[in-house]
């Protein structure tokens, strides 16, 4: 950022691994008025324009759909990451629980390892061990919701080395769509988000900043499509 602003970049567009509560890093920004839009995710502690998915009516909705299709016992794996994204997720499963009278059972949340390139043995680990202690409860989920595409690949995986049938067995449901799926034959329930039109509306609010229109709106959360299977 230090070196952007250096060679007096008219503006930044920013995808930004900060957890949420973060931002103060980016007050010199604001205070040298370089126009700033965050992507993906926002943060608390800076007022910075952001573009996002609407990631807690996205996982509400998901949920949602899973309750009324008859579930109760709904088991989520999430990365343990403390960004908007991920808490926002969480946030719309549980909202959908409690709207629906179910109580919040923690045992049925996950935190796992982020997946990286560097530890993605320790990450598959981290990431069976939450399914085998799942799975091992007295009262076991019905249906799992992984909240990235990395998770559900490997929660597919996990499923299929046990010789648990989806749907049949258990019901996986993810947010995110993958396409290697459907080469594999799997058609999951998912929420969709819209990566393109992202960027596309990031870099449109970031021009409109660099002109000087400080009336268009600045916090934009970009609805996701529920596509059921």
């Amino acid at each position: 950022l230090e070196l952007l602003v250096s060679e007096q970049v008219d503006g930044i567009v920013l995808c930004t691994n900060a957890p949420l509560e973060g931002g103060e890093h980016l007050r010199e920004l604001e205070q040298k008025h370089v126009p700033l839009v965050l992507v993906d995710r926002f943060l608390t502690g800076t007022d910075a324009d952001y573009v996002v998915s609407d990631n807690e009516a996205g996982a509400y909705q998901l949920v949602r759909y899973l309750i009324e299709s008859g579930h109760r016992r709904i088991g989520m794996i999430v990365t343990d990451e403390p960004i908007s994204p991920i808490r926002q997720r969480v946030a719309g499963y549980r909202r959908a629980l409690e709207e629906f009278d179910i109580s919040v059972d923690d045992l049925l949340i996950k935190g796992v390892d982020i997946f990286s390139q560097q530890g993605v043995t320790q990450n598959i680990e981290s990431l069976n061990q939450a399914l085998d202690e799942l799975m091992g409860l007295v009262s076991p989920p019905s249906c799992l919701v992984t909240m990235s595409s990395d998770l559900t690949v490997e929660t597919l995986g996990w499923l299929m080395h046990r010789g648990i049938k989806v749907p049949q067995e258990m019901v996986l449901a993810a947010f995110d769509q993958v396409p290697l799926l459907s080469s594999l034959g799997k058609q999951l329930t998912t929420v969709a988000q819209a990566p393109f039109a992202m960027g596309t509306r990031a870099a449109q609010l970031l021009l409109e900043r660099i002109a000087g229109n400080e009336e268009v709106e600045g916090k934009i959360k970009l609805p996701l499509e529920l596509i059921r299977c």
